[in-house]
């Protein structure tokens, strides 16, 4: 069942926040991947690749294409990825 209007409203008001925060945490994972406690800094670039790869199919999945009829998908998306909390996801009616 579709998102009423005012929950699809409310996500769209967050988008920007909630991405804002996924970045955030893409930089620290990508700070920690390159810049190893050990091991060499050749070690650390396939880590790094695969880092920014899931989080660019994860940016994909969650932020592309927040038209109304598939919001709801994103929603599910975002929950998946655990990038939306359940404080925020009370204030949703369906």
């Amino acid at each position: 069942m579709p998102l009423e209007e005012r929950s699809s409203k409310y996500l769209r008001s967050i988008e920007k926040t909630l991405l804002n925060n996924h970045c955030h945490k893409i930089k620290r994972d990508a700070v920690l991947t390159v810049n190893p406690d050990q091991g060499s800094e050749n070690e650390g670039h396939p880590k790094f690749y695969k880092c920014i790869k899931e989080s660019d199919r994860v940016i994909g999945e969650c932020f592309d294409d927040w038209a109304r009829p598939r919001i709801d998908i994103n929603l599910l998306s975002l929950r998946k990825q655990l990038l939306i909390k359940s404080v925020r996801i009370e204030h949703l009616s369906c």
